[in-house]
């Protein structure tokens, strides 16, 4: 969970850079003749809608998300090999495996609606 909004953390000072970037971008190329445009030259992201909260499998920190939810499920499931049955521990620790998805996607949308809410006309 601390991984996971850290990570969160990091993606809005993200969005943040490419917000001021498009500020920038956007006072430059009211200012500057058309042959002089930084747009021209700039080669970072302006969006601050990138980088995505919610990330795939084509993404740096989903591999992160999957390789810690499965070093937690090996730890459940040593803890309930221990005090349960092989089949007790086995269902423990896949379903802690699940529940690491399951609050990494929901925990990604709603920062995606609260950081970027929708627009009423």
């Amino acid at each position: 969970m601390h991984m996971i909004t850290t990570v969160f953390d990091l993606i809005l000072c993200a969005r943040t850079v490419n917000g001021v970037r498009a500020y920038f971008l956007a006072r430059s190329d009211s200012l500057a003749p058309p042959s002089l445009l930084l747009s021209s030259f700039l080669k970072l992201p302006t969006d601050q809608r990138r980088p995505p909260y919610r990330q795939g499998p084509g993404e740096a920190y989903w591999w992160l998300f999957c390789l810690i939810a499965l070093v937690d499920s090996g730890y459940a499931f040593v803890a309930g090999a221990i005090f349960l049955p092989y089949c007790g521990a086995f269902a423990t620790s896949f379903s802690l495996y699940v529940l690491h998805g399951v609050i990494y996607y929901g925990f990604s949308g709603a920062r995606e609606r609260k950081e970027i809410p929708e627009r009423r006309s």
